[in-house]
C-alpha cells in the first residue's frame, strides 16, 4: 500500500489561460475574413475540463509511523481533516517537519519498518520533494489517495 499525493493546478487557472489565448488569437485575426469561425471552432473544441496534474509521488504507508514522529502525518497522510486544500498551507508544516527530521536523524531511524520496506532517507526526501513543489505550485489544489 502507498499514500499518492498529486498537486492539481485548478481548472479556474486553465480556463483563465484558454481564455486568455483565445481572445489574443482572435484579436491577432481581426480583418482576415473566416479565420474568426476556424479559431471559435478551434478553442471550443479544446476548451480544459479537467485540472492539469503539477506534481506526484507516491510513498509507502510504511513509514506514516515515522511522520507522526516528525508532526506530519495528517499533513501528508490526512491535510482534508485539518481543512489543508492547497498547496501553499503545506509549506511551513513541511518544512518545519523537515527540519526535525534532519535534525535527529538518529532519532526517526528508530521508526524505520521491521520489514524494510520504506526507509528515513525515503521520508526526507519525499517530504523534501513535496515541500519544493508545494513553493513551485502553491495554489496547486492537493489530492490524496492513500
Amino acid at each position: 500500500m502507498s499514500l499518492d499525493v498529486v498537486l492539481l493546478e485548478p481548472i479556474e487557472e486553465r480556463l483563465k489561460e484558454w481564455e486568455t489565448k483565445k481572445e489574443k488569437s482572435l484579436k491577432e485575426a481581426e480583418g482576415l475574413k473566416g479565420l474568426i469561425p476556424l479559431i471559435e471552432t478551434y478553442y471550443s473544441e479544446r476548451k480544459p475540463d479537467e485540472s492539469k496534474e503539477l506534481f506526484s509521488y507516491n510513498i509507502t504507508h510504511n513509514l506514516n509511523s515515522m511522520a507522526e514522529e516528525a508532526g506530519i502525518y495528517k499533513h501528508l497522510w490526512r491535510p482534508e481533516e485539518l481543512g489543508i486544500t492547497k498547496a501553499v498551507d503545506l509549506i511551513l508544516p513541511l518544512t518545519e517537519g523537515l527540519k526535525r527530521l534532519i535534525d535527529n536523524p538518529e532519532h526517526y531511524k528508530t521508526f524505520t519498518p521491521e520489514n524494510k520496506w520504506g526507509s528515513y532517507e525515503g521520508l526526507v526526501a519525499f517530504v523534501n520533494e513535496y515541500r519544493d513543489a508545494c513553493i513551485e505550485f502553491p495554489t496547486a489544489t492537493i489530492y490524496v489517495s492513500r
